[in-house]
């Protein structure tokens, strides 16, 4: 099993994505929509928002996000390769899709 992620999806949610509500913004599919309603609600602002796709390891090591590679992601918490806390996330896919190596994350900067 690979620890590097595969098929890696990585997109910024702005609040003009979610100026009509969360359903404005297209997922791909209604269960995950309807997960990430609430998540998307908790937006702050001054925080940006990323939704993360990949296949492999439930840890997305090596992932680039706003010029900091992900190094660990444990207890809510996204830790870059220099051992700083980058943001937070919360998981919304874990273990999916036909795989079992589907993963998904909101990832909060």
């Amino acid at each position: 099993m690979s620890t590097t992620p595969q098929s890696v999806v990585l997109r910024e949610v702005t609040a003009a994505d979610i100026a009509g509500g969360a359903s404005a913004v297209n997922l791909g599919d209604r269960t995950t929509e309807a997960r990430l309603d609430s998540l998307l609600r908790k937006m702050r602002s001054g925080k940006r928002v990323f939704l993360l796709d990949w296949e492999g390891s439930k840890v997305p090591r090596g992932v680039v996000i706003d010029g900091k590679e992900i190094a660990w992601t444990q207890n809510s918490m996204v830790t870059s390769t220099e051992r700083k806390h980058i943001g937070t996330y919360e998981r919304t896919v874990e273990y999916g899709g036909a795989s079992g190596e589907h993963h998904q994350m909101v990832i909060y900067m």
